[in-house]
């Protein structure tokens, strides 16, 4: 019975986790649909760096998700050595994908102050757009 109300659980969460992009996607688009005189170049950038900023969060979100579930593994591993290794790997493997995105994100500031010669340190230009 247990691990039909935890499977229950686990499934609900997951599927809110996907219906979250489909629900709040209208918040992504920044152009107007109702006026087609929106929808400029400047308005797919500001799509472009709406999405890239929902994945960043949505990853930490589900890094930290990830990291409760592996330690949920741990602690009612018990007796049983490899449940409890195995939940040590889910915790490992989150931090391994976040470090991933956060070093992948890091890479890119480098990288667009490099080329847009930007000195400053708190908030180069390309991460603001200014459109007219």
């Amino acid at each position: 019975m247990k691990k039909i109300i935890l499977s229950f659980t686990l499934s609900l969460a997951l599927i809110s986790l996907l219906a979250a992009p489909v629900v709040f996607g209208a918040g992504l688009v920044q152009c107007d649909e109702q006026n087609p005189a929106s929808c400029t170049l400047c308005a797919l950038f500001a799509t472009v760096k709406a999405i890239y900023d929902f994945i960043t969060q949505l990853t930490i979100v589900l890094a930290v998700g990830y990291i409760m579930f592996g330690g949920y593994e741990m602690l009612i591993a018990g007796a049983n050595p490899g449940l409890y290794a195995k939940g040590k790997n889910h915790i490992f493997q989150a931090f391994i994908g976040l470090a991933i995105v956060l070093a992948a994100w890091f890479i890119v500031d480098i990288l667009m102050r490099a080329l847009t010669g930007s000195g400053d340190i708190y908030g180069a230009p390309w991460r603001t757009l200014n459109c007219q």
